[in-house]
């Protein structure tokens, strides 16, 4: 579930352009304006496959994981956060 302005606007333009999103979850989720301190390092690559106005505001949306990955770099803080990745290999 993305409730503030700023998931929304990501979640729509990477739905509006086909592209993919990467997922982390925050540290403290109380904190209303997360910075690359407030985040988990090791996130998931995902598509997105429905998006869901929910009647208290909220917008839920439906992913499909493909693989994880390590933020190596935040490159941009506005208007959403965007960072440079690397893949994290599974050990089998």
């Amino acid at each position: 579930t993305a409730g503030r302005d700023k998931s929304i606007k990501l979640i729509n333009d990477a739905n509006a352009n086909g592209k993919i999103i990467g997922v982390v979850a925050q540290i403290n989720e109380d904190i209303e304006e997360p910075t690359s301190n407030d985040i988990h390092k090791i996130g998931t690559v995902a598509q997105i496959i429905r998006i869901l106005k929910m009647p208290d505001g909220n917008t839920t949306v439906i992913l499909q994981g493909k693989k994880r990955f390590e933020i190596d770099a935040i490159t941009q803080n506005e208007p959403y956060l965007k960072a440079t990745i690397k893949e994290v290999v599974e050990k089998r």
